[in-house]
């Protein structure tokens, strides 16, 4: 999770993206838009809350409630797939 962290973190939006930075002069058509998924942000949530505790390393909690908040406003337009940040939630209060 440090490694996606560093190389997959968005500052723009407080979310992971689905790959690393893109480099425009490697990267053709639509692969040069990196997509911020809602559900993969959801588990990475959920990951870092569990590494929280077992690690004790509270900066993955930090990162962890940053995508959480940054995907509140996203989850009900979300339908079923919803459940995922639910489910992020619920880990965020078992930690």
């Amino acid at each position: 999770m440090k490694h996606a962290m560093r190389l997959m973190w968005d500052d723009a939006h407080n979310l992971f993206r689905d790959r690393s930075a893109p480099d425009a002069h490697e990267e053709i058509g639509l692969m040069r838009v990196p997509l911020l998924p809602f559900v993969t942000n959801c588990s990475a949530a959920s990951v870092l809350f569990r590494l929280t505790a077992t690690s004790g390393d509270h900066e993955f909690a930090e990162r962890a409630g940053v995508v959480l908040e940054s995907l509140g406003g996203m989850a009900a337009e979300q339908g079923p797939q919803a459940a995922h940040y639910l489910l992020a939630l619920r880990a965020s209060r078992l930690r």
